[in-house]
């Protein structure tokens, strides 16, 4: 199981009071469970840097991520470029970042493999789960990329996000919450002669499988799982950026809870009121 093979970075991870999981060890995770992500490598210092290196990641690109134990999102610090696959280019580059980051507890370099993809509206998903004390882990399926909280403030809460407790989670029910979904309506259709990028029953089949593997490390170990953005490469989904954020103890197992009586909350076959006055009571 997923849990066993990674109990000992988890492990690793308490003992030195981690608060964020590596975003090289974020990506093996995702793989472990069944999500397709870039070639990453790692290095610490630009001078370790070496053809050899560079020669295991395909294209004429990269992209190189700053690794900070204490940084969440990188976009805003400067902590992410796209380079030119040529290795001065790449130190200089990373000897900027490491001087621009100077007081982060910083862990080094990823050098990603760059996945030629539009980074527009309805090519980014934003795809999460975290846990909650009353349902356990949540899932999240919404529009990724760096407009992710702008988009979700300003659609209708329909539109923007699908939510849903993976203990309660029903195929039909999630597919259909999807074709409400606006980022993915615009990747499952073709946009004025951009074909569809993949099909929705494909896309909810990929989340909710994840979704289910993943939930297990919610119970024990992991507080959120983030991947923004997710992308869609040759019909695949493909995590371009991961966030594992570490539960600072044991979490407490959701509450048990009737779950299949809340259709009655719902959907009642009657409602009774009770201790209505007549008259207007200020009271």
């Amino acid at each position: 199981m997923v849990i066993e093979l990674m109990q000992p970075l988890f492990e690793r991870a308490r003992r030195e009071g981690w608060t964020l999981l590596p975003e090289k060890d974020g990506f093996r995770l995702l793989e472990e469970l069944g999500v397709s992500t870039p070639i990453s490598l790692e290095f610490q210092d630009p001078a370790e840097l070496s053809d050899e290196l560079l020669d295991q990641l395909p294209g004429d690109f990269v992209v190189l991520k700053a690794s900070c134990a204490d940084l969440a999102h990188k976009t805003d610090t400067g902590g992410v470029q796209i380079l030119r696959r040529n290795k001065k280019e790449i130190e200089s580059a990373a000897r900027r970042m490491a001087e621009q980051l100077r007081g982060r507890e910083q862990r080094g370099f990823l050098l990603q493999e760059y996945i030629d993809v539009e980074l527009a509206l309805g090519e980014e998903l934003l795809l999460s789960l975290c846990w909650d004390r009353e349902f356990g882990p949540v899932l999240t399926l919404g529009s990724g990329g760096i407009h992710a909280q702008t988009l979700g403030s300003h659609l209708m809460p329909e539109s923007a996000f699908a939510i849903a407790a993976v203990d309660l989670l029903d195929r039909d029910t999630f597919a259909a919450s999807a074709t409400r979904l606006l980022a993915a309506v615009l990747l499952a259709q073709g946009q004025r002669g951009r074909p569809a990028r993949i099909s929705l029953e494909t896309l909810s089949e990929s989340v909710i499988s994840w979704a289910r593997r993943a939930a297990p490390l919610m119970e024990r170990e992991v507080e959120e799982i983030e991947i923004n953005p997710l992308v869609v490469r040759r019909g695949e989904p493909v995590a371009l950026d991961v966030l594992v954020r570490l539960a600072p103890r044991r979490l407490a197992p959701a509450i048990d809870r009737p779950a299949e009586k809340i259709k009655c909350l719902l959907e009642p076959d009657s409602i009774g009121v009770v201790g209505v006055s007549k008259e207007l009571n200020p009271g």
